[in-house]
């Protein structure tokens, strides 16, 4: 068995000295690149540990595996520091991390996630990974490979390309969901329609790209039919706007029949039957991007002057008993106020809603929160709770910065 060394006897390691003894990574010494910590005692419950130079670790323990203990922020620099001065990188590993994506979505998440440019999952470094060999299921079946793979890597503590994630959680995963989570989303033939002109939108972007997903709507509906029974398979549908699509008819059609549980992320502009019938059957939620709390906010995100209606038809179905996801992208100088904010989350408790949602815009990942962002993130929380509303954490996907992801935390 190999001997561990822990490099870096800072505040994280002494935060998390005893998880990580616990799950068994137990070391022989530390290191640390601050010469002055050189031959003292990094003090534990159990005892005391030799903090040495790296080059005499190195040579105590010629069998050693090196275990990075800084921030995760930090964890990527450390890790290229260590190769810089000579460190192989099979002698690197990382505590045993997981990532809910891929956890909560073992289907391997979105099909266009891996085969464009496009993905909801903002690593850089996974995209694109595979390129269709223009058959669905060997597709389907090359994307749950390396799905997996990445679970085992991060469970092994091997640097892959996710590893520097911010999103990744420290831990073990003892098991995860067999239930195959698709989700259906733009870069897909068909997904194009829509009857909103919002600002934020990136469909016409994505969908005028050459390396457009090659299946359509009808294979992969056709694929999900074929090869799927009804208790294994929830669905996300956000192409679009489902209920102007030329396909709707056929999506509903198979929808019930096959008796399929999911998502579908509408503006619910228009009202229908067939989405009501599946709101009371308790089979489907509706995701809204509603982004205003008053009808000038509106027009100015969605481009048009349908916010009274659009209320309407949220109280026909929410009549229904209907299972209603209320989300707010927070946008700059259009709906970053209070009264906006607030009016917002007083339709949402009006309309029952099962949960409220904040959030940013996509291309605002790799900025850190500004105070103003933090000032009203702080606020949307804060009311949501005062009208008992679930808040769902969708925020933890648009932000980098690690210290912003564990300031929303806090929150929650």
């Amino acid at each position: 068995m190999s001997s561990i060394i822990f490099f870096g006897a800072g505040g994280n390691a002494i935060n998390n000295f005893e998880k990580w003894i616990d799950q068994g990574i137990i070391p022989v010494c530390f290191c640390d690149s601050d010469k002055s910590k050189h031959y003292t005692k990094f003090i534990t419950k159990g005892g005391g540990y030799d903090i040495l130079p790296l080059n005499e670790a190195i040579r105590l323990y010629p069998d050693y595996i090196i275990y990075p203990t800084q921030n995760p922020s930090h964890l990527k620099s450390i890790i290229i520091y260590l190769l810089n001065i000579g460190i192989h990188e099979n002698r690197i590993k990382i505590f045993p991390r997981y990532c809910n994506n891929i956890i909560n979505n073992m289907n391997i998440f979105s099909f266009e996630k891996y085969l464009t440019n496009y993905t909801f999952c903002f690593n850089q470094q996974i995209r694109p990974l595979y390129k269709s060999s223009g058959n669905l299921k060997d597709d389907y079946d090359m994307i749950q490979k390396y799905g997996e793979r990445m679970i085992n890597d991060l469970k092994l503590g091997k640097i892959c390309s996710c590893s520097y994630c911010s999103n990744l959680k420290e831990g073990n995963i003892s098991n995860f969901s067999t239930k195959f989570f698709f989700n259906i989303g733009s870069g897909i033939k068909g997904s194009e329609y829509c009857n909103m002109k919002c600002i934020y939108c990136s469909f016409l972007n994505i969908n005028n790209k050459n390396d457009i997903f090659n299946y359509s709507l009808m294979d992969i509906f056709n694929f999900l039919s074929f090869n799927f029974n009804s208790d294994d398979l929830f669905i996300t549908y956000g192409c679009g706007e489902i209920t102007v699509s030329p396909y709707y008819k056929y999506i509903m059609n198979i929808w019930e029949k096959k008796n399929w549980c999911g998502r579908l992320i509408t503006n619910a502009l228009i009202f229908k039957d067939e989405i009501s019938k599946l709101l009371k059957q308790k089979r489907i939620s509706l995701n809204v991007s509603l982004d205003a709390g008053t009808e000038d906010t509106y027009f100015k995100i969605k481009g048009v002057n349908y916010f009274s209606k659009n209320i309407k038809t949220l109280k026909k179905y929410s009549e229904m008993d209907g299972n209603i996801e209320l989300k707010y992208i927070l946008l700059n100088n259009l709906n970053d106020n209070e009264t906006d904010i607030f009016e917002f989350l007083n339709i949402a408790k009006q309309l029952n809603s099962s949960s409220v949602i904040i959030s940013r815009p996509f291309n605002k990942y790799f900025i850190p929160l500004s105070n103003h962002e933090k000032s009203l993130i702080k606020y949307f929380i804060s009311i949501s709770k005062d009208f008992n509303l679930k808040i769902e954490n969708y925020l933890c996907y648009y932000i980098n910065n690690i210290n912003d992801i564990n300031f929303v935390e806090a929150l929650l």
